[in-house]
């Protein structure tokens, strides 16, 4: 996890290939079966949802050596989940039910922790009805086992369904509820987290003043704990939230903020799609020169972390801006060639480092269609397309 938080991936999968092969070696089924889960998650948090569905199909194997119906939920889950974001319906349909039936046979605070799963399988896959029920019956699993911060995570679950259903008013009652439990708890990192997200809700219901005091609660919990690489997380999350509303004057301080503070902890990639950011802010902001040189150092941090995404993201803008704002045409054409290049290595799927930030990937693949467009006037060669 440490490794992972700094950027490292590549290290993080190789530390839990180490521990499984010692699980297994033990024949400790439910140890390997945990760490197969945790592998496949790692994997899938990068994009990779082919590696992750065989790595939980391994965790599945040894779920079922273990017979322990709580894990073999958790396992039949994740692979739904992996069946959902590859778009296959139909096994995603055959997971959940395995998953379902595993789940009924589970009690206690397992059982309540198999049902916590099974509701976040199902709110991916959109079936929002029986998502609702498996949080609720976690929810009461964990209430039953006296476990707050548990069944703070089936409110938090409860309120997101709300949320995307617009039902605002359930979506505040949950986080509250989630919050309180939490605060109880002692689960301050976590807390800080959740009135993130509850100060979300609140900016998306037209209550800044309510969201500018949660957001001042995760800071200060943040503080306690003296994570500085989670504020930083936050200002990059909330400049993002403000690039999207076309408030740049006040996201560039932010994502500033963000980036010095991820570089200062040593992940390149966070940092660098902090400096992102902060391009795209000067970009709006009528400040080309300084975009320039904050995709430089986006190009370092990529190169650092051989993330040739973060090389797509910065080569694909600077010919953008090349070509629009700086009138330098043959300096454009050689971005676009550096960003694809860049697009051919995350195709090849040399890095395991992905886009986490749905709307700098949208944004990045419309640029590459941008680039894609301007090869094909050159070439004629409709294989640009592909």
């Amino acid at each position: 996890r440490i490794q992972g938080a700094l950027g490292r991936p590549a290290v993080a999968a190789a530390l839990l290939r180490q521990a499984i092969k010692e699980a297994r070696k033990r024949k400790a089924h439910r140890a390997a079966a945990r760490l197969y889960l945790a592998l496949g998650q790692h994997h899938l948090r990068y994009g990779r949802s082919g590696v992750a569905a065989d790595h939980w199909l391994w965790g599945r194997i040894h779920a079922r050596a273990a017979r322990w119906p709580a894990l073999q939920t958790r396992v039949a889950a994740h692979l739904a989940l992996a069946a959902v974001v590859r778009g296959e319906l139909g096994e995603a349909v055959k997971r959940l039910a395995e998953a379902t039936l595993h789940a009924s046979k589970a009690r206690g605070r397992a059982g309540a922790a198999a049902h916590l799963d099974l509701g976040r399988a199902y709110a991916r896959s959109g079936d929002q009805a029986r998502s609702r029920r498996a949080f609720e019956r976690a929810r009461k699993g964990f209430e039953a086992a006296r476990t707050p911060w548990r069944e703070a995570e089936a409110w938090v679950g409860l309120a997101q369904l709300a949320r995307s259903s617009g039902r605002a008013a359930a979506a505040r009652r949950g986080y509250r509820e989630a919050l309180t439990r939490l605060t109880r708890a002692g689960a301050t990192r976590r807390f800080a987290e959740v009135a993130w997200a509850h100060a979300d809700a609140l900016e998306a219901s037209r209550q800044p003043a309510e969201a500018h005091r949660f957001r001042s609660r995760a800071r200060a919990a943040l503080g306690r704990l003296g994570d500085t690489d989670q504020q930083a997380r936050l200002d990059r999350a909330e400049a993002l939230a403000l690039a999207r509303r076309g408030r740049h004057q006040d996201a560039l301080p932010r994502a500033q903020r963000a980036a010095r503070a991820l570089e200062a902890s040593g992940d390149r990639l966070a940092a660098g799609l902090a400096r992102v950011q902060v391009a795209r802010a000067l970009v709006q902001l009528g400040r080309a020169a300084e975009a320039v040189g904050e995709l430089t150092r986006v190009l370092d941090h990529a190169t650092a972390a051989k993330a040739p995404e973060l090389s797509f993201l910065a080569y694909a803008l600077l010919g953008s801006l090349s070509e629009t704002l700086l009138d330098r045409p043959a300096q454009a054409a050689r971005f676009q060639q550096g960003a694809v290049r860049a697009l051919a290595r995350v195709r090849a799927g040399l890095s395991l480092v992905g886009v986490d930030d749905p709307a700098l990937e949208e944004d990045a693949y419309y640029q590459l269609a941008r680039v894609a467009i301007k090869q094909w006037r050159r070439s004629g060669d409709p294989r640009h397309f592909n």
